[in-house]
């Protein structure tokens, strides 16, 4: 069966809060087969979840009663297919009193709401021109197809129901059920997600020597915040990592690999791992970065390699020479980066490693030999 398709925002259908103009008892299922004027008992165009529903009931002074929302679908001949139901227990206070429930009901559009009634309590009605009500008798059952029979004019209902979307169609309310509403899997954190990893070089080609920084960027394209999210970078041979940090600290290595944390991925957003490189001879070498996350929607996307080609001339000026700047103040680095000939930038902290031109602007991103420096351009 295929899953309802989503509503844009959560929808309140029915009345719940006028004034009672009369009561109906049971045991009897009531549908609102008619809208009144002004108001609508149908679910709009997108469907969704029903969450809460509210109605207007009464019963003796202290005495507990059971009522039950109805969720009918219209079907061919006149018919309704009773497509789910919530119950609602109340205590009674001698007239009638608005009282609200949970509820967790996947709906499409056009099906309609109605009540379940027992013997005892009576649900409100009021003036409703141009609306109608079908009085069934007895309860209309889960799954039952029925005829109801011809209805009152002039009368609504006093029930309502909130409809939420339902992005994923897992059958939860997107707005106060579903913690993961891009993830059918997954209702409560934490959530499945889409990661995508990129790689970009700057620059994109260097002379035998000279240095690159490699920005591996891993986006969310679906589903809730990953976290505790990180990427695997493969560094061929040929090259010497100079310093490697992710977004939530150093990144660990293992012969060829780095592990680089990312910390959380939100629905969306991005996260990523610089690591500057020194080609140490020419060649085209070839990176490897792999997305990691225990929660994967989709793992046809999580590797993905680009190349950086070192040859004689690519470098269209040399290197500075980078002084050793652990240690040293923001004042200190930037007079012994000034005498160095490298062009200091935005500095976030002494204990940073540079690679910059010899002439005018820096091409990489400062990066922190620790993970709680930030990084800037």
């Amino acid at each position: 069966m295929a899953a309802p398709a989503s509503a844009q925002a959560a929808t309140e259908i029915g009345d719940s809060t006028s004034t009672p103009a009369g009561p109906g008892g049971g045991p009897n299922t009531y549908i609102q087969t008619g809208d009144p004027t002004g108001r609508t008992y149908a679910v709009p165009a997108g469907g969704g979840v029903i969450t809460r529903w509210a109605t207007q009931v009464g019963t003796s002074t202290g005495v507990s009663a059971t009522v039950k929302l109805k969720v009918l679908r219209p079907v061919a001949g006149g018919k309704f297919l009773v497509v789910g139901s919530a119950p609602g227990t109340f205590t009674g206070t001698g007239s009638f009193a608005r009282s609200s429930f949970g509820a967790q009901i996947p709906v499409q559009a056009g099906d309609r709401i109605g009540i379940y009634v027992p013997s005892g309590p009576s649900v409100g009605g009021a003036a409703g021109p141009g609306g109608s009500i079908s009085t069934f008798s007895g309860e209309a059952v889960d799954g039952a197809e029925i005829t109801p029979p011809a209805p009152s004019s002039g009368t609504a209902l006093l029930i309502s129901a909130t409809v939420e979307p339902d992005a994923d169609g897992d059958g939860f309310g997107d707005e106060s059920q579903d913690a993961c509403p891009g993830d059918a899997a997954h209702a409560v954190a934490p959530c499945g997600a889409d990661l995508a990893p990129s790689l970009s070089f700057r620059p994109r080609g260097v002379s035998p020597g000279d240095v690159s920084l490699v920005t591996a960027t891993i986006r969310s394209l679906a589903g809730g915040t990953a976290p505790n999210a990180s990427v695997d970078l493969t560094v061929p041979g040929g090259v010497r990592v100079l310093s490697a940090v992710g977004a939530a600290g150093d990144c660990t290595r293992a012969g060829a690999l780095l592990s680089c944390p990312l910390g959380d991925v939100p629905r969306g957003g991005e996260r990523r791992a610089y690591v500057l490189v020194r080609s140490l001879r020419r060649g085209n070498f070839v990176f490897t970065a792999h997305s990691l996350y225990g929660i994967e929607l989709n793992g046809a996307n999580d590797v993905t390699t680009a190349r950086l080609r070192s040859a004689p001339g690519l470098s269209k000026d040399g290197y500075c020479k980078v002084p050793k700047l652990r240690g040293s103040t923001r004042v200190r680095a930037k007079a012994k980066l000034t005498k160095a000939g490298c062009r200091l930038g935005r500095a976030s902290g002494a204990a940073l490693r540079w690679a910059c031109l010899s002439t005018s602007s820096c091409v990489s991103e400062q990066v922190p030999l620790h993970g709680h420096d930030t990084l800037s351009g």
